[in-house]
């Protein structure tokens, strides 16, 4: 039986991340093999670029290792996190680690007037930091993502949970977090780095805490 680590990062997130490239080299020497996904379809075809065919992706990469007798954990981050919850409440893996992970898309309080506007335009533009590129996202991703929560589906996880978090995310309050950890039935974790930001991987500090403490955990799930 092999161990596989599956990270799923957030939305417009990659699988070439600093933070999981790193996790899955730390990884290796433990003889823990990483899948590393994509959200399927950005910058090829935004009309396709739906939680929903994420969450497909993710269903048939879980479903594919489960059936080779692999043993799995889930790593999901920010709204990745929320489609590892979903996967963690379906399928019998054997740990999730939910890394600044809100219950649910545009949940804050102060999106409702984003979202307005996001809906009257019919797109919402984004540019890479790193290339410069601009994406525009149509209104049918918000739709479409507005309609999963996870709150629907962290009681029924019985994997071991753990919670990676930080009082000082601007983009997910931390009491978005609380909610789904207070709703955990399964034995539950929570982990608070003070001073770190959603997109920590521009913070070393915490990118190197966050990493070490995914491996760490996946380790304690694999029993390693």
């Amino acid at each position: 039986m092999n161990k596989v680590l599956v990270t799923i990062p957030g939305f417009r997130g990659y699988s070439d991340e600093v933070q999981f490239l790193a996790i899955e080299k730390k990884l290796l020497p433990f003889g823990v093999e990483t899948v590393r996904m994509n959200w399927p379809y950005w910058n090829v075809d935004m009309k396709r670029y739906l939680m929903s065919e994420t969450l497909a992706s993710a269903k048939k990469i879980i479903t594919e290792l489960l059936n080779k007798g692999n043993e799995v954990v889930v790593m999901g981050e920010s709204l990745g996190g929320v489609i590892a919850t979903i996967i963690a409440s379906q399928f019998n893996i054997t740990g999730l680690v939910l890394v600044v992970t809100p219950y649910g898309f545009m949940r804050n309080d102060d999106m409702e007037e984003r979202q307005a506007k996001w809906k009257a335009l019919g797109y919402v533009e984004y540019t890479s930091k790193s290339t410069g590129v601009v994406t525009r996202v149509p209104y049918s991703f918000a739709e479409d993502a507005l309609t999963y929560n996870g709150l629907d589906y962290i009681d029924k996880v019985t994997a071991k949970i753990s919670f990676i978090v930080s009082p000082d995310d601007k983009s997910v309050p931390i009491s978005a977090t609380k909610q789904l950890f207070d709703a955990t039935n399964s034995p539950k974790e929570w982990v608070e780095f003070a001073g770190m930001e959603h997109t920590y991987r521009y913070q070393a500090e915490y990118l190197e805490k966050v990493v070490d403490k995914v491996v760490e955990l996946t380790k304690v799930y694999f029993r390693l």
